[in-house]
Protein backbone atom coordinates (compact mmCIF):
# COMPACT_ATOMS: atom_id res chain seq x y z
CA UNK A 1 0.00 0.00 0.00
CA UNK A 2 3.17 2.27 0.95
CA UNK A 3 4.55 2.11 -2.52
CA UNK A 4 0.92 2.52 -4.41
CA UNK A 5 0.91 5.61 -2.09
CA UNK A 6 3.84 6.89 -3.24
CA UNK A 7 5.89 6.19 -0.23
CA UNK A 8 9.00 4.79 -1.44
CA UNK A 9 11.58 5.31 1.68
CA UNK A 10 9.16 3.94 3.97
CA UNK A 11 8.00 1.32 1.56
CA UNK A 12 11.71 0.51 1.41
CA UNK A 13 12.34 0.09 5.19
CA UNK A 14 9.41 -2.53 5.49
CA UNK A 15 11.24 -4.97 2.58
CA UNK A 16 13.84 -4.52 4.44
CA UNK A 17 12.22 -5.43 7.30
CA UNK A 18 11.02 -8.18 5.15
CA UNK A 19 14.06 -9.55 3.55
CA UNK A 20 15.14 -9.26 7.33
CA UNK A 21 13.42 -12.03 8.35
CA UNK A 22 13.49 -14.08 5.17
CA UNK A 23 16.52 -13.66 3.22
CA UNK A 24 14.70 -15.92 0.71
CA UNK A 25 11.68 -13.32 -0.03
CA UNK A 26 12.57 -12.99 -3.38
CA UNK A 27 9.35 -10.91 -4.00
CA UNK A 28 10.43 -8.33 -1.57
CA UNK A 29 13.44 -7.93 -3.40
CA UNK A 30 11.58 -7.37 -6.52
CA UNK A 31 9.43 -4.64 -4.57
CA UNK A 32 12.64 -3.33 -3.67
CA UNK A 33 13.89 -2.97 -7.33
CA UNK A 34 10.52 -1.21 -8.23
CA UNK A 35 10.79 1.60 -5.36
CA UNK A 36 14.30 2.18 -6.33
CA UNK A 37 13.42 2.53 -9.88
CA UNK A 38 10.68 5.10 -9.54
CA UNK A 39 13.04 6.87 -7.29
CA UNK A 40 15.64 6.68 -10.56
CA UNK A 41 17.83 4.73 -8.37
CA UNK A 42 18.97 2.73 -11.59
CA UNK A 43 21.85 0.97 -10.08
CA UNK A 44 20.38 0.12 -6.75
CA UNK A 45 17.02 -1.52 -8.41
CA UNK A 46 19.41 -3.55 -10.98
CA UNK A 47 20.99 -5.00 -7.66
CA UNK A 48 17.70 -5.64 -5.83
CA UNK A 49 16.60 -7.23 -9.26
CA UNK A 50 19.79 -9.68 -9.84
CA UNK A 51 19.28 -10.66 -5.80
CA UNK A 52 16.08 -11.29 -6.96
CA UNK A 53 16.77 -13.48 -9.70
CA UNK A 54 19.74 -15.35 -7.44
CA UNK A 55 16.70 -16.98 -5.55
CA UNK A 56 14.11 -17.46 -8.48
CA UNK A 57 15.55 -16.89 -11.42
CA UNK A 58 12.54 -17.40 -13.72
CA UNK A 59 10.34 -15.02 -11.35
CA UNK A 60 8.83 -13.35 -14.42
CA UNK A 61 8.12 -9.90 -12.52
CA UNK A 62 11.77 -9.39 -11.96
CA UNK A 63 12.52 -10.10 -15.16
CA UNK A 64 11.04 -8.04 -17.08
CA UNK A 65 11.83 -5.38 -14.53
CA UNK A 66 15.36 -6.18 -14.95
CA UNK A 67 15.02 -5.30 -18.37
CA UNK A 68 13.17 -2.03 -17.92
CA UNK A 69 15.57 -1.49 -15.99
CA UNK A 70 19.03 -2.10 -18.43
CA UNK A 71 16.57 -0.14 -21.19
CA UNK A 72 16.76 2.82 -18.64
CA UNK A 73 19.76 2.73 -18.40
CA UNK A 74 20.97 3.02 -22.27
CA UNK A 75 21.80 -0.70 -22.42
CA UNK A 76 19.64 -1.92 -25.00
CA UNK A 77 21.30 -5.25 -26.22
CA UNK A 78 21.44 -6.15 -22.85
CA UNK A 79 17.65 -5.06 -22.21
CA UNK A 80 17.01 -6.87 -25.46
CA UNK A 81 18.32 -10.27 -24.20
CA UNK A 82 16.51 -9.87 -20.78
CA UNK A 83 13.14 -9.00 -22.48
CA UNK A 84 13.60 -11.98 -24.32
CA UNK A 85 14.27 -14.16 -21.59
CA UNK A 86 11.40 -12.96 -19.70
CA UNK A 87 9.03 -13.79 -22.73
CA UNK A 88 10.50 -17.14 -23.06
CA UNK A 89 9.46 -17.60 -19.33
CA UNK A 90 5.79 -16.37 -20.04
CA UNK A 91 5.73 -18.97 -22.85
CA UNK A 92 6.76 -21.78 -20.59
CA UNK A 93 3.08 -21.45 -18.95
CA UNK A 94 1.30 -20.07 -21.85
CA UNK A 95 1.36 -16.25 -20.21
CA UNK A 96 2.19 -14.88 -23.40
CA UNK A 97 -0.27 -12.22 -23.80
CA UNK A 98 -0.25 -10.44 -20.66
CA UNK A 99 2.57 -7.87 -19.24
CA UNK A 100 3.89 -9.58 -16.08
CA UNK A 101 4.28 -6.01 -14.34
CA UNK A 102 2.33 -2.53 -14.35
CA UNK A 103 5.24 -0.67 -15.82
CA UNK A 104 5.27 -0.54 -19.46
CA UNK A 105 7.14 -2.11 -21.73
CA UNK A 106 9.49 1.27 -23.01
CA UNK A 107 9.41 -0.94 -26.71
CA UNK A 108 6.01 -0.61 -26.59
CA UNK A 109 5.19 2.47 -25.07
CA UNK A 110 2.53 3.60 -27.20
CA UNK A 111 0.54 0.42 -27.56
CA UNK A 112 -2.26 -0.77 -25.69
CA UNK A 113 -1.42 -4.24 -26.73
CA UNK A 114 -1.09 -7.21 -24.07
CA UNK A 115 -1.87 -4.77 -20.94
CA UNK A 116 -4.13 -6.16 -18.59
CA UNK A 117 -6.73 -3.51 -17.72
CA UNK A 118 -6.76 -1.86 -13.89
CA UNK A 119 -4.13 -1.42 -11.38
CA UNK A 120 -0.65 -1.83 -11.96
CA UNK A 121 0.78 -5.40 -11.18
CA UNK A 122 3.87 -5.66 -8.42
Amino acid sequence: VLYFLGNLDESIKYYNNAIDLDGNYYQAFNGKGNCYFDMNKLDEAEKNYDKCLSIKKDFKLALFNKANCLFEKHTYEKALEKYNEAFLAMNKDNSVGAVPCGRPNPLMENSTIGRPPGPPLR
